[in-house]
């Protein structure tokens, strides 16, 4: 998944940016869907010195992570702060509700389409476009000062 690889380029390029470690056990490969996001929260909360927050790759993702880290019984989110990406309706009805990055799914879609119109017609479809995000905090998140101290 392509996605995939540009998010944990991403990840990777602003650690080292910010002058922070990349750990490769904190990082937790799965499928794109609520299961995948489930089961590799669960191998990263066995960790003796686990991350006290997540960024999953998308909402699905974070939903499961959320399961996981109601099922290891701890805070949501003082204990543990989890953030989905993609902004899809079901982040306001899961407990406590997720801080997700929205992204305009609309406009994508109708660029996509533009796109493929213009090479079937055997037009250059144009450069790649980027588009906005916004972050949307809810209850998944809280600052690091509120953090319970292990």
């Amino acid at each position: 998944m392509q996605d995939a690889i540009v998010r944990l380029q991403a990840y990777q390029d602003f650690l080292k940016e910010k002058g922070l470690a990349y750990r490769e056990d904190w990082v937790g490969m799965g499928q794109f869907v609520i299961e995948g996001g489930y089961e590799a929260t669960k191998r990263i909360l066995e960790l003796e010195d686990r991350p006290t927050a997540l960024l999953c790759a998308n909402d699905e993702m974070a939903v499961g992570a959320l399961r996981a880290g109601h099922e290891a019984e701890l805070k949501m989110p003082e204990e543990l702060s989890v953030v989905g990406f993609d902004g899809s309706p079901s982040a306001i009805h899961v407990y406590p509700t997720l801080t997700t990055v929205r992204q305009p799914i609309g406009e994508m879609g109708q660029a996509a389409m533009l796109a493929l119109f213009d090479l079937i017609e055997g037009r250059d479809a144009g450069e790649n476009k980027v588009f906005e995000t916004e972050l949307i905090v809810r209850g998944s998140t809280c600052p690091m000062e509120n953090k319970n101290e292990s």
